[in-house]
């Protein structure tokens, strides 16, 4: 994340899309040290609750997912249920999800 945040610092995008889950939570975690402009946006394919394996993992993603996702400026789903799932389950709040 470290290299990911020096390199985004300096090319300075207004925004920045990510689809892939550990790297949606990478950006999202260093959103802040990116410069005010710049607007992160996530593509979700999956359900959260189901990438994890163990109980341990399951716990650090939910709380990952429900302290980033919001940050996001805009989630992008495939399925209204999904959309439905983040914003239910995890807080992401219903006016940034798009389902295309």
């Amino acid at each position: 994340p470290v290299a990911l945040a020096r390199h985004l610092k300096r090319r300075g995008p207004d925004i920045v899309v990510s689809t892939i889950g550990a790297l949606n939570l990478a950006v999202l975690a260093i959103g802040p040290f990116l410069p005010a402009q710049t607007r992160i946006f996530v593509r979700e394919a999956n359900t959260p609750r189901h990438a994890a394996t163990s109980l341990i993992k399951q716990r650090l993603l939910r709380s990952a997912y429900r302290r980033l996702y919001p940050r996001a400026a805009g989630v992008i789903v495939p399925a209204r249920y999904l959309g439905e799932v983040l914003a239910d389950e995890f807080g992401v709040p219903a006016v940034k999800i798009a389902v295309v």
